[in-house]
């Protein structure tokens, strides 16, 4: 009987994914090609700062994968929060895996400090990194993030003062049971479209 052939997994490229760059089709290129060049399959690693944003993560890495896959290429995917890229890295890590992560990224390192993730991984995790450019811009994320914000809040603004009006006339055109009943009508319609704002996706 011969003896059982030792299988040895093939090496992958773990490339780290901003929420912003999640379905990037400039970064699934770059990485398509690297993949094939070095014959090795791929991991993308998303990683999250908000929950409510994690839906739009999910969509872009669903397309990314399959961007990227091909008879050649196994891709998998997986999202976590940045503040636990560390254990997470440590346990996907495998001997020969390349780590691909982006020029001005960082990641939280205590209270109020930020350090490149590039010297994280080389001092932490000591594996083999490559550092991309241009893909990957803080700025404009941190610009959109502040923007979005702005539009929220002054969403939440308009209904406050819409709702606001509408009480108030109420309250003072419609006497008795009748206006108090509507007055509830209006704080339920209040809740409902603060709700339904809340909720409207972010992306």
């Amino acid at each position: 009987m011969n003896p059982p052939v030792e299988t040895i997994a093939k090496k992958r490229l773990i490339v780290l994914v901003p929420e912003g760059l999640a379905g990037s089709a400039d970064l699934v290129k770059k990485i398509y090609w690297m993949a094939l060049r070095d014959h090795c399959d791929v991991f993308y690693l998303a990683l999250v700062d908000e929950e409510e944003i994690q839906l739009t993560v999910v969509r872009g890495l669903a397309t990314m994968k399959a961007l990227t896959a091909n008879p050649e290429i196994a891709v998998a995917s997986k999202i976590v929060p940045a503040s636990r890229l560390v254990s997470a890295l440590r346990d996907l890590h495998q001997p020969g895996d390349v780590i691909v992560c982006h020029d001005g990224q960082f990641v939280r390192d205590g209270f109020m400090r930020a350090i490149p993730i590039h010297d994280l991984l080389v001092g932490v995790i000591k594996a083999p990194t490559v550092t991309l450019t241009g893909f990957y811009h803080p700025w404009q994320q941190l610009t959109r993030r502040w923007l979005l914000g702005l539009v929220f809040w002054l969403g939440c603004l308009v209904i406050l003062a819409a709702f606001g009006v509408l009480e108030f006339q109420v309250n003072r055109l419609v006497p008795g049971l009748t206006g108090t009943l509507l007055i509830f009508v209006l704080l339920a319609g209040e809740f409902a479209a603060f709700w339904a704002w809340n909720h409207i996706p972010k992306s």
